[in-house]
């Protein structure tokens, strides 16, 4: 079988628990999260995903980061967001001209800049967070909140793991003379690319 059916199969797997994947029970219990994880994260590139009309991904991170705390210096939004600086640039650059966030000189230093929130933005941002949360109660409706509180947990010390991970290989790149970016591209596993592999 080619490498293109076996990554065909695999996908299929995950979304259909039918299919043998995720809905069977594994004795280790790291490969059903990491079976449920990976068919949730497939899941969330459909289009029903309430992810901000024309927003990219990382322009709605960026509206969740500054609804949080605004303003915010750029190399910040890289970091939290965990993205390539320029590439976080050009999508700030995307939502100043939507008229999403304000860009000005952070005043104790004029060499870098500063953006926040518009009052556009706060609008675009709530109603995503309002869309969203209505999703997730249909969803998760019949689930009861003591289980939502563990979930979270878990994916909250996840998130921060990977955070974490991905901080000390960008460390690890600069102290070795690395050529590579402060923010290098995470490595997405193979059940997980866009295509499958060649």
């Amino acid at each position: 079988m080619s490498q293109a059916n076996v990554y065909t199969r695999r996908v299929r797997e995950i979304l259909d628990p039918a299919a043998g994947g995720a809905g069977d029970a594994s004795a280790d219990p790291l490969d059903d999260f990491s079976d449920a994880f990976m068919r949730i994260v497939l899941l969330s590139k459909s289009r029903d995903f309430p992810d901000g009309n024309s927003l990219s991904r990382t322009q709605g991170a960026i509206l969740s980061l500054l609804s949080q705390r605004s303003p915010r210096r750029l190399t910040s939004l890289a970091d939290l967001a965990q993205g390539d600086l320029s590439v976080v640039s050009r999508q700030v650059g995307a939502l100043i001209e939507n008229g999403l966030i304000a860009r000005e000189r952070d005043p104790k230093d004029g060499r870098a800049c500063l953006v926040s929130l518009t009052d556009k933005g706060a609008a675009a941002w709530s109603d995503i967070s309002r869309r969203r949360r209505a999703w997730f109660e249909r969803l998760l409706a019949d689930v009861e909140p003591a289980r939502l509180t563990s979930a979270a947990t878990v994916l909250k010390t996840l998130s921060t793991a990977w955070a974490d991970l991905l901080k000390a290989n960008a460390q690890a790149a600069a102290d070795s003379g690395s050529t590579a970016t402060s923010h290098p591209p995470a490595q997405t596993p193979p059940a997980l690319a866009e295509t499958p592999p060649s």
